[in-house]
């Protein structure tokens, strides 16, 4: 498996996961080496929002650090529910 297809996969099972009523999220993606997580417009879906977790922000996932990094997932979420673009930092 490919490291891209991995790191998508781990953002999109964290979003099914925790936060599995999301409508206005129309999919995951990446953000290349971004630390945190990249909220864009979906231009192919009027209206909807994707997520785009950065690899930074998923290679320090860890077992200590997953409920950090989900929380630091709701802001981002939140975000597309606002139809507002934007970067949440990773801590």
């Amino acid at each position: 498996m490919r490291a891209s297809t991995q790191l998508y996969e781990v953002g999109f099972r964290m979003k099914s996961e925790f936060y599995p009523y999301t409508g206005q999220v129309a999919g995951m993606g990446l953000s290349g080496d971004l630390p945190g997580i990249c909220v864009n417009q979906d231009r192919s879906m009027k209206g909807k929002m994707t997520i785009d977790p950065g690899k930074g922000f998923v290679d320090r996932i860890t077992p200590v650090a997953l409920e950090q990094r989900v929380r630091e997932l709701g802001p981002a979420i939140d975000m597309t529910a606002q139809h507002r673009p934007g970067i949440v930092p990773a801590a």
